[in-house]
């Protein structure tokens, strides 16, 4: 079994963990870095299976900036924004597992595979991401003619279709302002391109972003009858989670991320369906990808790349998933999300997860997103989905995004430095 050395946030992991769990400090012991509660039971697999080596978990509440903080880093580290410009310094080529045939880069999405190279070699290496979908009752399957993915202008199409009538409406399709993610979702899909740029600040494309506000804004307005109207019904009926609203048929749609779905309970979802969120052409991979890098302090180089290796095979990712079901974690496909190895995808998942059936997407539907500054996630939910929101719900503009995130980044010295 894995060791643990929890920080106070760390109390989800417990959940995952065996009793008995001591700490191992041997010389073939490689300590990894995660915030992912899933891999205390991997690691718990591979150290079973592994008699001469063991990997030894330590939550990290978010692991790019415990690399900035804290001098001794570990073996490996395993988490979302690994790859800014400020992170992946922190780690080491990988390159002996390709030259070695440990990995073989055709097993990965080429596209998300690259995100992980310096100078040609790799130093960090995909291990999930999710997808965006828009959820529905089943009954409206037959609706909704394409049975694979849905685009923004079909959705505002069946939910004016789907809205009550006048001033007072008892149920609505669907409103952007419900969840300023989904605003966020259609503005990627509408090819903003929020990336890294000079100074580890983000960047945009502005008129991209202007286009998805028009949308949404004309969407509340237009199709839903404007701002009064949605705080009329948020008031009298929106006070129940977002999947039982969709459950009673007050509202047609929810959005969430793919691994969302699995959260919502059995019961109300074996009566629903989704569509991944579309063009009609790409989906856009959600940002949150997640990755696995040796560090360049690590000493542990031989247990290290062992389990880079065993994590990374599909043989591997099939037991976990077949571990994960025995048990009954409520966690979704491999690590949270889809795997990085598009057989597991495409031959392997799907057996988990019968919900996926018909429903995997291929390789070239989809565009990963480009590298983001290390402290997007923080910058999104404090910074931009405010913002979106308050765009889409007010007559003029308000200040300059860019100048309310510059404004923001100024007061947070830890994680701006």
């Amino acid at each position: 079994m894995p060791s643990l050395l929890l920080e106070p946030a760390a109390a989800v992991l417990l959940l995952l963990i065996m009793t008995g769990c001591g700490l191992l400090s041997n010389n073939t012991t490689a300590v990894l870095w995660t915030d992912r509660p899933e891999l205390a039971a991997y690691a718990e697999l591979f150290n079973a299976e592994n008699a001469d080596m063991r990997v030894e978990v330590i939550f990290k509440e978010t692991p790019w900036l415990a690399l900035e903080i804290e001098s001794e880093h570990p073996d490996l580290v395993v988490g979302t924004r690994l790859d800014s410009d400020l992170t992946i310094e922190h780690f080491g080529t990988l390159d002996q597992l390709t030259k070695a045939g440990l990995i073989s880069p055709d097993s990965f999405y080429r596209k998300l595979y690259v995100r992980g190279l310096v100078e040609d070699k790799p130093v960090l290496l995909p291990v999930s991401f999710s997808l965006p979908i828009f959820a529905f009752r089943s009954e409206y399957s037959a609706m909704i003619s394409n049975s694979y993915d849905i685009d923004p202008i079909e959705l505002r199409k069946f939910s004016r279709e789907y809205n009550g009538e006048g001033n007072k409406p008892d149920r609505i399709g669907f409103s952007p302002r419900w969840q300023p993610e989904s605003i966020y979702a259609l503005a990627i899909l509408f090819g903003v391109n929020f990336r890294e740029a000079a100074q580890r600040l983000p960047a945009w494309d502005e008129a991209d972003l202007l286009q998805a506000i028009v949308f949404s804004k004309a969407w509340v307005d237009e199709v839903n009858g404007g701002v009064a109207v949605e705080e009329f019904f948020k008031t009298k009926y929106m006070y129940d989670p977002l999947y039982k609203l969709l459950d009673s048929g007050r509202i047609l749609f929810t959005y969430m991320e793919i691994h969302e779905f699995l959260s919502v309970p059995a019961e109300v979802r074996e009566n629903l369906d989704f569509r991944w969120l579309s063009n009609g052409e790409i989906i856009q991979v959600c940002d949150e990808v997640l990755f696995i890098g040796r560090t360049k302090q690590s000493r542990q180089k031989k247990t290290s790349f062992e389990f880079i290796s065993w994590l990374l095979s599909a043989k591997t990712q099939d037991q976990l998933l077949e571990l994960a079901q025995f048990e009954r974690m409520r966690s979704f496909g491999f690590a949270g999300g889809f795997s990085s190895v598009i057989s597991v995808n495409s031959n392997v998942l799907p057996r988990y997860f019968p919900f996926l059936i018909g429903h995997i997407p291929n390789e070239e539907s989809l565009v990963f997103p480009s590298p983001l500054p290390e402290s997007w996630h923080e910058i999104k939910t404090e910074v931009l989905f405010p913002w979106l929101y308050e765009e889409v719900s007010a007559k003029e503009p308000s200040e300059a995004l860019s100048d309310r995130m510059k404004q923001w980044l100024l007061q947070q010295p830890e994680l701006y430095r």
